[in-house]
């Protein structure tokens, strides 16, 4: 490699670079590219924004590593691809789907030990948590911790998608910087936002509260969309888990998102609902936005009881939170 001012070898070509960027290829540390990559393998989407990477297996949920490399060298994509192992995923295989709603056992946290070392042996990249999502919700910290020792002993990281992302946001970032001081390996925020309108404006406090993480050598850092929506299930809107509340429904609508550009991506008890604003769905049901969205919860959740088959997920929603000026400040860090 030459740097500098240069003249080109004869017929070699030039390609006038004026006002654009030579870099290497980006690498998207939060990435579901992978929902499309079998039938898409030239995977546009990234590449025409000069990503050459993706990391898969964030928010607790991944599949095994040989499955990965199995799928990925028969079919090889244009990008690269590395995976973490989810805690969500080792969960639903030592504790079942329906055993999910609680502590795990000292015996089923030592059956994810093991299988996450397996993992670690082939090549996945770390541990990833879900832990505001019911899968990753009723752990505790001790078997968080206990995981995250496993891929310490490997080299390798902690991301998570941390346990409140509002009204114990505080709490949840200081979680993550108890692991990273204890465990001492390099930990990740996932997408990190103030959800809670409220707290909106207080970008620059919990900066602080990195910073000084950082000064005490942890290893902690974050990844971030730059816009003010998120995707996710309508369950996340009820912090704590109580969708039977109509006060939790309204301190949703209130605080959590706004119902009228917060859209409903699907929803597979009424599919025409799909596309639609919550506040547009409630003048069709001649509801308020907070019972609608309670209703929309427990509809999804009888279809499911009513399902056990089905094949995909049941209900979705792109949500509007979050301020312009809050991201702009994250994004500055």
């Amino acid at each position: 490699m030459e740097m500098g001012s240069l003249l080109p070898y004869a017929g070699e070509e030039v390609i006038d670079g004026q006002n654009y960027i030579l870099a290497p290829g980006f690498i998207d540390t939060h990435s579901h590219h992978e929902g499309g990559l079998e039938e898409h393998r030239e995977a546009l989407p990234v590449l025409s924004q000069g990503i050459t990477t993706i990391c898969i297996g964030q928010d607790g949920f991944s599949q095994p590593m040989d499955t990965l490399k199995n799928r990925y060298t028969q079919q090889k994509p244009a990008i690269n691809l590395l995976s973490y192992t989810g805690h969500a995923s080792l969960r639903i295989k030592q504790m079942g789907l329906r055993g999910l709603f609680r502590t795990a056992t000292e015996k089923e946290v030592e059956g994810m030990k093991l299988e996450l070392e397996n993992e670690l042996k082939k090549g996945s990249f770390g541990i990833s948590t879900g832990l505001e999502y019911e899968e990753g919700f009723f752990s505790n910290k001790k078997e968080v911790i206990s995981l995250a020792e496993v891929a310490a002993k490997y080299n390798a990281r902690y991301m998570s998608h941390i346990r409140s992302e509002d009204i114990q946001l505080e709490k949840a970032i200081d979680e993550i910087i108890q692991i990273g001081a204890r465990v001492k390996l390099p930990v990740q925020i996932s997408h990190i936002k103030i959800a809670q309108k409220s707290k909106w404006g207080n970008a620059p406090q919990i900066i602080q509260q990195l910073q000084s993480a950082r000064q005490q050598g942890i290893n902690i850092s974050t990844d971030i969309y730059p816009y003010t929506y998120w995707q996710s299930t309508l369950r996340v809107l009820f912090p704590n888990r109580d969708y039977d509340n109509p006060a939790a429904a309204a301190f949703a609508v209130h605080q959590l998102f706004d119902p009228s550009e917060s859209i409903l991506l699907r929803f597979a008890p009424n599919k025409e609902y799909a596309g639609k604003a919550i506040s547009q769905i409630a003048v069709i049901r001649k509801s308020t936005d907070a019972e609608t969205l309670q209703g929309l919860i427990a509809e999804a959740s009888q279809f499911e009881e009513n399902n056990p088959n089905y094949n995909g997920s049941i209900e979705g929603i792109m949500g509007k939170a979050m301020s312009e000026d809050d991201l702009k400040t994250f994004l500055s860090w």
